[in-house]
């Protein structure tokens, strides 16, 4: 008997001894699905964030605006060729006006979006005196486009012509050279590439622990920095994407409530130009963060939404 139950206990040894490897095996396939579901959630999410983001519509074309847009061009090099300032001012926003009615379109043509007409635009806009159209069409511009060279340089050019109380603060230099590429793609392209950045180290993770190998675990190191980096590219200095308002109309009056009774904020009028953060609306006001930082109530129809 003695014998049998040794015997029995030797045999039921290596059946209880290979729970261990079972638990173990069972945690790896958690993990791989857990760190799956963690990369796949944060794709997802980045991904339903640019659709989120207001995207232009595609570009049409200017085949069926053809015949507006060489009025615009026309008028534009008629005005250039003018030395009356009123009837040159006049010319240009003719240009203007035809330029923006490609943009917009109407029953008998379809809206066309496209980096190089809105830098034309603002050129029109610009000199017409109409600064705040002008910066509004080169922000459009460089958000089709944003490595486009004219459209900054000429946005630039437009911002330092305001007072400098009202002017655009930019991001610093140092910030646009360690963040280069923000000027290459646009912010839905950054939220992807990080997404799939996320999604790589992830996916690395998973297979390291699975496989136990430690190079690939280490490995998942080099897309968690990249997605570390666009995303501080994304939060830091971003002020684009803040100050989503510029003042259109030549002057208009800050206040302190949204009522034309309620005392002003500054003791001048916000120029053409200026840009804002929109904090709140109601109704037909809307409550701003000025480029200073203090806030006030304005009309919604003084301001173009970008």
């Amino acid at each position: 008997m003695r014998r049998s139950a040794w015997w029995q206990s030797e045999a039921r040894g290596p059946a209880v001894g290979c729970r261990a490897p079972i638990r173990r095996g069972m945690c790896i396939r958690l993990l791989v699905v857990w760190l799956s579901a963690a990369g796949l959630a944060g794709s997802l999410s980045m991904a339903c964030s640019v659709r989120a983001e207001p995207v232009p519509p595609p570009d049409t074309g200017i085949q069926p605006a053809a015949a507006t847009l060489a009025r615009a061009v026309e008028e534009y090099s008629t005005a250039m060729e003018t030395h009356d300032r009123n009837r040159r001012l006049e010319k240009f926003a003719r240009a203007e006006q035809l330029f923006r009615q490609v943009v917009n379109g109407d029953a008998q043509q379809p809206p066309v979006h496209n980096a190089e007409l809105y830098v034309n635009l603002g050129n029109a806009a610009l000199q017409a005196e109409r600064l705040g159209p002008a910066i509004a069409a080169y922000r459009r511009a460089l958000a089709l486009a944003p490595q486009h060279a004219q459209a900054r340089q000429n946005l630039d050019y437009a911002r330092s012509l305001l007072p400098d109380w009202a002017r655009h603060e930019e991001t610093s230099r140092l910030i646009d050279s360690l963040f280069f590429w923000r000027a290459m793609v646009s912010r839905g392209q950054l939220l992807v590439l990080g997404a799939c950045c996320f999604l790589g180290a992830a996916v690395l993770l998973a297979v390291g622990y699975a496989r136990r190998r430690p190079v690939v675990r280490n490995l998942a190191v080099v897309p968690l920095l990249a997605w570390l980096v666009l995303s501080m590219s994304m939060l830091i200095g971003h002020d684009d994407q803040t100050d989503r308002n510029v003042v259109v109309v030549t002057e208009t009056t800050v206040y302190t409530a949204d009522s034309e009774n309620a005392a002003p904020r500054l003791a001048r009028p916000l120029p053409s130009g200026a840009e804002l953060s929109l904090l709140d609306q109601r109704e037909r006001w809307s409550e701003v963060r000025l480029p200073d930082g203090r806030t006030g109530w304005l009309l919604t129809s003084t301001i173009d939404r970008l």
